[in-house]
């Protein structure tokens, strides 16, 4: 068994310490994570926590408007058990609950930095030193295209920093003709 861990700054109450985790792969393909409680008690509340884990192999869309117990195509049902010996045998402590889970994506066909070359990089505004302004060039290519009103979430290392809206003051330059003006400048005066 694993511990489950707390949610970085999480709203609700963390798990209790000595509570553990483990996981059990059903017949039916379906997976079970088991919360058990340890030596100490689960007072009532409401409470997160976090796992790591990995998602199935074949993307797939969750519909809503699904003959399931919540509703869509994927659900997560959460039931207490009296006793975890017993497993599904066990009286309940609680009624189930159950709530939508999430989509599968197929992954990105392409993403990363833009490679560039020293000249670029300085016409470009590039600046790997620490505690300095940064202008980075990043380059993506869906696999399907995005026709719904959505969101392109980029996650970066620890420490980056940007402006809350990101797009005030030429803060994300879409427009590869603007981006690269400068280097022509640069070039033409220094290269």
């Amino acid at each position: 068994p694993s511990q489950p861990g707390p949610v970085s700054g999480g709203e609700h109450l963390s798990l209790p310490h000595g509570m553990s985790c483990s996981f059990q792969a059903a017949d039916s393909g379906e997976a079970r994570l088991h919360l058990m409680v340890g030596s100490s008690s689960l007072p009532s509340g409401l409470y997160e926590f976090e796992v790591a884990g990995f998602n199935p192999v074949q993307a797939s869309a969750n519909r809503d408007g699904e003959a399931t117990s919540c509703g869509w195509t994927h659900c997560w049902t959460f039931h207490s058990m009296k006793d975890m010996q017993l497993a599904l045998a066990s009286p309940e402590l609680d009624a189930r609950i159950t709530t939508p889970g999430f989509a599968i994506k197929g992954r990105m066909y392409d993403a990363g930095l833009v490679a560039l070359d020293d000249a670029t990089r300085v016409a470009t505004g590039r600046n790997d030193k620490p505690l300095q302004e940064n202008r980075l060039t990043f380059r993506f290519q869906l696999l399907q295209d995005m026709s719904e009103s959505g969101t392109l979430s980029l996650r970066g290392p620890l420490g980056f920093r940007f402006a809350e809206d990101c797009l005030s003051d030429d803060g994300v330059i879409t427009d590869m003709a603007v981006a690269f003006a400068e280097v022509a400048q640069f070039l033409e005066k220094y290269g």
